[in-house]
């Protein structure tokens, strides 16, 4: 089994907790998909780690391991897209506020 795989899916797992409510928030209609994405993380996680534990030797294992590290890819690649999305749109509503706030100003 390989270390990296591990690092790859803890790495992840690491990024979506990381993620807070206010952020989920942000992004309406995500809540339920992030909470599969969790559920299905902590899984992966698991079963890499037994697989690891085991020493797998199985070419039919080993690529399906191989498949799980794409799906971990995968669900970084999404969390960075979320992340992009609430960083953009707290950008989006500083920038729509300045205007307002030198109105108040003056």
């Amino acid at each position: 089994m390989d270390p990296v795989i591990s690092a790859t899916i803890e790495f992840t797992l690491e990024k979506l907790l990381a993620i807070t409510t206010e952020e989920f928030n942000l992004v309406r209609g995500f809540k339920q998909d992030l909470a599969n994405l969790t559920d299905s993380l902590l899984s992966i996680k698991a079963v890499l780690k037994d697989a690891d534990r085991r020493q797998v030797n199985d070419e039919a294992v080993k690529l399906w391991l191989k498949k799980l590290e794409d799906v971990a890819y995968d669900a970084d690649y999404v969390l960075d897209k979320i992340k992009y999305e609430n960083l953009r749109r707290t950008v989006q509503i500083q920038n729509q506020m300045k205007p307002k706030v030198c109105l108040l100003k003056n």
